[in-house]
């Protein structure tokens, strides 16, 4: 996984496989990411890119000393030997030139040389940098996830010394879920920093496509087609409110995407945007405290924005309340933040 308040990656253990959440899903990508094909062992160079945050993982010396050491160990021809004794640490990275997002993949098992040499699912494998560090499990961190036990990853020079994990493909019903909400959140994010920075012909071309990606939004979530009209009530809700066994299994699907909407982030941009409209409309009829002058703002756009506060406002609200519905953890997540 990838730490929210810095860059550190971290390991979380799971004792039931069914209920690892998407944070611990990455994508794996070839150096060329518009190629495709088999993961080959040792032969090609990957980058594992977070499904959620779309950071990629990183290794990198634990400190600017060490940074600073390996370079000028480097220019006094003494490389390998300071190699060996500087600590590494996995991190996520923006950068996606950078050779210190590059991996291969070293099988955990015995291999025959007329065996294929391609990565099947649910093998075990080393992963290895470009720097030459394995991934290896490192010390228990109570503090990096607040109400979690979680471990460090460091990078260590020796094989023998690393983790061997397990690499296993996501069920296509599960991917088919998680994609909806990959797709989805960039026009959310795009239409919120349009309207938060003001620019109201882009927000104007955006306002259709926010309002009906919501909508389908909240018809996926509560497992309705996407395309049937909501009425923004309990009627959107009927068919999840009796005890049959048919309606419980609905029940579960509905609770695996309203999991999904909580860890994609889908429910924090949802409420940034709620609060977007909060603030902008305060700042139109003056009503901010402490007292501000109220911003001029031409009568079309006067009209685009009651109509998004309308409209929009309403799609979000009711995302939100369907993502929430008899699901506590993301009542405690809304409510905490």
């Amino acid at each position: 996984k990838v730490a929210k308040q810095s860059r550190d990656a971290f390991m979380e253990p799971f004792f039931d496989s069914s209920k690892v959440d998407s944070n611990c899903m990455w994508l794996v990508e070839k150096k060329i990411p518009t190629q495709g094909g088999k993961l080959m062992y040792e032969e090609e160079q990957y980058r594992f890119r977070h499904l959620n945050s779309h950071m990629y993982l990183s290794v990198e010396p634990k400190s600017r000393w060490h940074k600073s050491v390996a370079i000028l160990s480097t220019l006094q021809g003494h490389s390998n030997k300071h190699r060996e004794a500087e600590e590494y640490k996995f991190v996520s990275s923006e950068d996606t030139e950078s050779g210190s997002t590059l991996f291969s993949m070293h099988s955990a098992h015995h291999r025959s040389a007329n065996q294929e040499n391609c990565v099947h699912d649910i093998s075990a494998v080393f992963l290895e940098s470009s720097n030459a560090r394995y991934l290896k499990r490192g010390d228990r961190n109570d503090d990096k996830v607040e109400g979690k036990a979680v471990f460090d990853v460091i990078g260590v020079p020796k094989k023998i010394d690393g983790l061997a994990m397990i690499i296993s493909k996501v069920p296509k019903a599960q991917r088919d879920d998680i994609a909806y909400g990959m797709d989805s959140l960039p026009i959310l994010v795009e239409f919120k920093r349009n309207f938060m920075n003001k620019d109201w012909n882009n927000v104007a071309k955006g306002h259709h496509q926010v309002l009906s990606v919501m909508n389908k939004m909240t018809n996926f979530c509560i497992d309705r087609p996407l395309e049937e009209d909501l009425h923004y009530g309990a009627h959107d809700l009927l068919h999840l409110q009796s005890s049959s066994v048919q309606v419980e299994m609905i029940k579960e699907v509905v609770k695996g995407r309203q999991k999904l909407f909580r860890e994609q982030n889908i429910l924090d941009c949802c409420m940034q945007l709620l609060h977007s409209f909060a603030n902008v409309r305060d700042q139109i009829n003056g009503s901010l405290n402490p007292p501000r002058a109220p911003i001029k703002v031409i009568p079309e756009h006067k009209k685009l924005i009651k109509s998004i506060l309308e409209n929009v406002g309403r799609a979000c609200f009711w995302l939100i309340f369907c993502s929430m519905y008899e699901n506590d953890k993301n009542q405690m997540h809304i409510a905490n933040n």
